[in-house]
């Protein structure tokens, strides 16, 4: 009786295991094809096809703002790839085959143009220091067109054979590095003409000898230049702040007062010249720091006004012809907001060359 049970418990799970096997999904392997169209001008007009030539399927894909195209899923077998709108009197055919699980890899294809395109221009200009940029976009204003360029090892960057019309120019610029100005740039490209947007300067956050040098550690913590800084002097009154502010939809719709999410700031009220000049625990008189845990936490300062806070700031130059000023500084700063718990201790603070 114990065998019969045994018998059928083994005919029923093999019976659930067919059935379960039965149920997958027989998935058909595919293959892939890849490339770069070569002037990025043509990324926006040319149109790539590819067709089966056993079956007659054809499937279409555009390049992205870097001139890259794929084809994905692919059933093997032989295809020829076409394209349009290309500026030479025969376009190409191109005739592969295609092996389930690779990638046709087509490489850079340049469409052989040598004159300028009618009605194109060019933006050129340079990085300073190369490094500070990883790449340079242009978008055409009104339009879906969008281009983007990397800076080379000179920090030169180029975009040719652009339409003609209104662009807007940006730049990412990489993390320790801050923009001595603008990034961001109205340009205005005519047919056969080349604009140069001329000198782009980056200060570099690690070097001391670079304008706007700030560093200081907030408990053992190093902070440098952020997005937002700066300072005043008029005799007496002296600040330095910098300040980063929360990315647009973070925290909600803020007003741009309550985007801060983090801010250091040192305000003195009896500078007179070079010095030492204590903090004397006034609003006009403080050292003070601002943060936010996360994006949407509330902002919490601490600051050298509370009866254990402390703060030391010495001068060492100020340069009235180039209106910089240079020092260095200590503090303790103690909860002012609710919220804020424990200090926070400042060291190793140093700004040179700080124009005011």
């Amino acid at each position: 009786m114990k065998k019969s049970a045994l018998y059928l418990l083994l005919i029923t799970f093999i019976g659930l295991s067919a059935c379960q096997k039965s149920n997958e999904p027989n998935v058909a392997p595919t293959a892939s094809i890849t490339g770069t169209i070569a002037p990025l001008s043509l990324a926006f007009s040319i149109i790539i096809t590819a067709t089966n030539t056993q079956t007659n399927a054809s499937v279409n894909a555009r390049p992205d703002s870097s001139g890259v195209f794929k084809f994905s899923a692919l059933p093997p077998g032989s295809y020829q790839v076409t394209f349009n709108a290309v500026p030479t009197n025969t376009p190409p055919i191109i005739s592969l085959t295609l092996v389930a699980g690779k990638v046709a890899d087509l490489g850079t294809l340049t469409f052989p143009n040598t004159a300028p395109i009618s009605g194109t221009g060019i933006i050129t200009g340079v990085v300073n220091p190369a490094g500070a940029v990883s790449n340079v976009s242009a978008t055409r204003k009104n339009s879906t067109e969008y281009f983007t360029t990397a800076v080379n090892t000179s920090g030169a960057f180029t975009f040719k054979e652009l339409s003609a019309g209104s662009y807007m120019i940006y730049m990412t610029y990489t993390f320790g590095y801050t923009p001595a100005g603008n990034t961001s740039f109205n340009v205005t490209v005519e047919n056969g003409k080349t604009v140069n947007i001329g000198t782009v300067l980056f200060y570099d956050d690690s070097d001391p000898a670079s304008p706007n040098y700030l560093s200081y550690d907030v408990d053992g913590a190093q902070h440098r230049r952020r997005p937002q800084f700066g300072s005043t002097y008029v005799s007496p009154n002296f600040r330095l702040y910098n300040r980063s502010v929360l990315p647009q939809g973070v925290g909600g719709p803020l007003k741009p007062q309550d985007r801060v999410a983090y801010e250091f700031e040192i305000k003195l009220d009896a500078v007179i010249g070079p010095g030492t000049y204590i903090c004397t625990g006034t609003a006009a008189s403080t050292i003070r720091i601002s943060m936010r845990s996360t994006g949407g936490s509330p902002l919490h300062t601490w600051s050298t006004m509370g009866a254990d806070g402390t703060g030391t700031v010495t001068i060492t130059s100020i340069d009235t012809a180039k209106r910089t000023m240079s020092g260095s500084f200590t503090a303790k700063t103690v909860p002012e907001s609710s919220g804020a718990t424990g200090n926070k201790v400042i060291t190793n603070g140093v700004f040179a060359n700080f124009k005011y």
